[in-house]
């Protein structure tokens, strides 16, 4: 509950923090004042959270994941073999305040993976309203990491930024068959990290639908949304994209005109030097995207409705 935190605790193995396994269920609840804490644990894989086994379920809300490593895969949480992990915000005084936030979780030693997020076998992930940030990946998924055909990870609302990890591989990677939806986020690429935003591999998929991505294009990766050409069997789609990248890697639009390059993606933002990226008044991004292809499943990380048109911004009526 608010105020209460899993705190510097080591497991050899699994689960440095939390270890949930044969259908428990796990609740995180936090508020704007006391954000349930899950910090500085570590194993070797779930540095955070290790959660296994169809039925095994754990919710956080209003909470801070942060600190932890997992040395081989999933430094904040990893899910798998049917479990699901929910993270999102409840709280009114939420508003502005980063009450859901993953950040400095790490993977970092050889071959490690997810230094957020890790999710196989079949395990579902749904992140809402969440700050994802100062992540880091020795190997790929310095975010996500998502491989196995069945194991699904949506993000909703989310702002992921100046996370780090290898320069041959991506920021959010699927492999073997996994799922990936990002949807309403603004994603921008770290300094050193990576070769690309995302990453597609052997039959996985890649859904973006009304983001703005950031790749570096000054930095060492060159700056590339999705990290390799698409090979047979992946599948990627984006709709509704504000972009800035250096090669044209996103695959074509859905509808004509509904991804667009942005020259300077410091006008966008409310204070883009600060880390402040909610959008400036007068912001294209403002009425850029409709809910045609996606239609949102909660509020933004402000706990704002969307849906709603503000003409004559954007061209809308």
């Amino acid at each position: 509950t608010g105020g209460s935190g899993v705190v510097c605790n080591r497991a050899e193995s699994t689960g440095g923090g939390i270890y949930a396994t044969n259908g428990a269920s796990v609740n995180l609840i936090g508020s704007a004042a006391a954000p349930a804490t899950v910090a500085e644990n570590d194993a070797d894989e779930g540095g955070g959270l290790y959660l296994t086994g169809a039925g095994t379920t754990a919710d956080a809300t209003d909470a801070w994941i942060v600190d932890n490593q997992g040395s081989f895969e999933g430094g904040a949480i990893y899910a798998r073999a049917g479990a699901s992990f929910t993270m999102d915000i409840a709280d009114p005084d939420c508003r502005g305040s980063r009450c859901s936030l993953m950040r400095n979780n790490f993977s970092a030693i050889a071959g490690g993976v997810g230094g957020a997020i890790a999710a196989d076998s079949g395990a579902d992930v749904v992140v809402h309203q969440t700050t994802l940030t100062g992540n880091n990946a020795n190997v790929t998924g310095s975010v996500v990491f998502a491989e196995d055909p069945g194991t699904t990870v949506a993000m909703e609302g989310c702002l992921i930024y100046a996370n780090s990890g290898s320069l041959n591989d991506a920021y959010l990677d699927t492999v073997d068959g996994a799922v990936l939806t990002v949807a309403f986020t603004t994603v921008a690429e770290g300094v050193g990290c990576c070769k690309g935003l995302f990453d597609t591999n052997s039959n996985s998929t890649v859904n973006l639908y009304s983001n703005i991505l950031m790749a570096n294009v000054s930095g060492p990766g060159g700056g590339r949304i999705f990290d390799e050409p698409l090979a047979a069997g992946e599948s990627r789609v984006a709709d509704c994209i504000l972009f800035e990248e250096d090669s044209a890697t996103l695959p074509p639009p859905l509808d004509p005109g509904s991804q667009v390059a942005i020259a300077s993606f410091p006008a966008l933002f409310a204070n883009f030097a600060a880390g402040d990226y909610r959008l400036r008044g007068g912001s294209p991004a403002i009425d850029f995207c409709d809910t045609f292809r996606y239609t949102p499943v909660t509020t933004d990380i402000d706990d704002e409705s969307r849906g709603f048109d503000v003409p004559p911004i954007g061209g809308a009526p």
